[in-house]
Formats: C-alpha cells, sequence, structure tokens
C-alpha cells in the first residue's frame, strides 16, 4: 500500500431499492430499524443518494409492510355507529 488516502466509489442504491429493502427486511424479522439490516447502513453511505432519504425510505418501506401484514385475531371490520339519532345504540 503506498500510503495514499482511498475514497471508496459511489454506490448506486436508489431511494426506491432502499425502500424494499425496508420491506424485505420487515419480512424476514428486522427490526425497524436500518441498522440492524446487514449491509444497508453502508452501502447508504455510499450512495449517490442522500443517506438520510435512503433510511427515510428504509423506514417507509419497512413500516408499509408493516400496516399491510395480517395481525392475529384482528379484523378490518368497521361499526359504524350513528350519533345524530336520539335513539340508543
Amino acid at each position: 500500500m503506498s500510503g495514499a488516502f482511498h475514497v471508496p466509489s459511489k454506490g448506486t442504491l436508489t431511494l426506491e431499492e432502499a425502500r424494499e429493502r425496508g420491506r424485505v427486511a420487515f419480512v424476514a424479522g428486522i427490526v425497524c430499524a436500518p441498522i440492524q439490516d446487514p449491509g444497508f447502513s453502508t452501502e447508504a453511505c455510499r450512495a449517490d443518494e442522500s443517506t438520510s432519504a435512503l433510511m427515510g425510505e428504509w423506514h417507509r418501506g419497512w413500516t408499509l409492510a408493516n400496516l399491510a401484514a395480517p395481525v392475529e385475531g384482528v379484523t378490518l371490520e368497521y361499526h359504524h355507529t350513528d350519533v345524530s339519532s336520539d335513539e340508543p345504540a
């Protein structure tokens, strides 16, 4: 090694890829923290995009996957009560 400082080349991680990585992380059971996603933080720091924006998109992907996932014992049935009536519900 010549002693010269080596600057790693920029990566190609896109916002869309970061969002997908977050979704995949949720499915894999990784907690909602990009630092826990192996290799993601390194890729995000080397990417042309803003690291903050990439982490935000990772969170978005994870959160959307979480919201879309079924929860055992919970249904999406909605019970509406007409509060404009004087009659008891």
